[in-house]
């Protein structure tokens, strides 16, 4: 219902010495788009004129703008003020070529394995550096966003993105702004887990001690 994917994974171990390995992996993900993100059928809301980005597009402060430069190559009138409402269509995106998330990680770490003295039991410790970037975020960003990054694009229509969402009917000038699941969004996350684990026999059984902790250096996203 999406498409096609595929994905690899490459791992590697390098035990140094006998206490002491190195280890990396590289791989890839996908998400697909959840049903309901795909096809949920189409609902219709309006929101006020007042949200349309071209309305007094040639006043003083707005004048030569990026802005001002995309509504007056609409051919709208100067004073241009939207009395009716804006039409705001949500639906899923499988008509709008909605694919599926892909990721990206890699992973390399240190273990140590110190030998103890006899009796002492085992010990290993662990670090790993990870990095994780996911694609094509699926989502929805508002119909005010949309007509705001459409209308301040200086490539505007001829540079798709937001603005193949929105439609604007000549002469009537009324706005529709298709806010529908797409793939919009980056995510990326980059930290460390620390991982030890202590074993030792007590008595006539054997006692296990594990320690996980993470630390996060970069959480972000962006559209």
């Amino acid at each position: 219902s999406y498409g096609s994917a595929s994905t690899y994974k490459l791992g590697a171990l390098w035990s140094i010495e006998k206490s002491l390995s190195v280890r990396a992996t590289s791989g890839t993900s996908y998400r697909a788009p959840a049903l309901y993100e795909q096809f949920m059928g189409a609902t219709t809301g309006f929101t006020g004129g007042t949200n349309d980005p071209c309305n007094a597009w040639d006043s003083a402060g707005k004048a030569g703008s990026i802005r001002s430069t995309n509504c007056q190559s609409e051919g709208l009138p100067a004073g241009y003020d939207n009395k009716g409402s804006i039409t705001v269509v949500n639906s899923g995106g499988a008509a709008a070529g909605l694919k599926a998330e892909t990721s990206k990680n890699l992973t390399v770490g240190v273990i140590f394995q110190p030998e103890l003295p006899s009796g002492m039991g085992d010990l290993s410790l662990a670090m790993d550096r990870f990095a994780i970037t996911v694609k094509d975020g699926v989502s929805r960003v508002g119909s005010s966003s949309i007509l705001a990054r459409c209308y301040d694009n200086p490539g505007f229509r001829s540079a798709g993105g937001f603005c193949r969402l929105v439609t604007r009917t000549p002469g009537s000038n009324a706005l529709t702004v298709s806010d529908s699941y797409i793939n919009l969004a980056t995510d990326m996350v980059k930290g460390y887990d620390f991982t030890a684990r202590y074993a030792t026999n007590v008595s006539d059984g054997k006692l296990r001690v594990n320690m996980n902790a993470t630390r996060y250096d970069n959480q972000s996203n962006k559209l």
